[in-house]
């Protein structure tokens, strides 16, 4: 009876002196829930349905342009800010809504490197160099 009394009061008594105060936790909660919101949504497509985000509309009398995307080695951005060049009529329209990792490894616009995602496992060093330079500018 004696034992038990004992680790009831040396427990309760830790947990109260090793608790944070309340407002220190809400505060690092909300933090990390905000963070959390912040973070960009998991993309994981199919070719097909990356296809579909090529910045077009969906019916000419749209008033809504569709996102643009692609894919970098399996890694899709939204490059939606970059329509003017990864857009309809742009420069790199050819690379939205698909697997551009090869292509832009190879500074390429020929279609046989497009949606070759297998391809970057093949590139060499200086396509790899590139890949990954362009991977972190999309990143950030």
């Amino acid at each position: 009876g004696q034992y038990a009394v004992i680790v009831a009061l040396v427990v309760g008594g830790y947990s109260i002196f090793m608790t944070p105060p309340h407002s220190q936790t809400s505060r690092v909660d909300k933090k990390q829930e905000e963070e959390k919101e912040e973070e960009e949504p998991q993309r994981n497509f199919t070719a097909n349905q990356l296809r579909h985000f090529d910045g077009t509309k969906e019916k000419p009398d749209d008033a809504q342009f569709k996102p643009v995307y692609l894919s970098l080695n399996g890694t899709v951005f939204d490059v939606s800010d970059g329509r003017s060049f990864y857009g309809p009529d742009g420069p790199y329209e050819k690379f939205a809504g698909r697997e551009c990792g090869v292509a832009l490894a190879k500074m390429s616009f020929d279609e046989e490197h497009l949606d070759d995602l297998e391809g970057c496992k093949t590139l060499n060093f200086g396509e790899r160099t590139q890949l990954e330079e362009w991977h972190e500018k999309f990143k950030y």
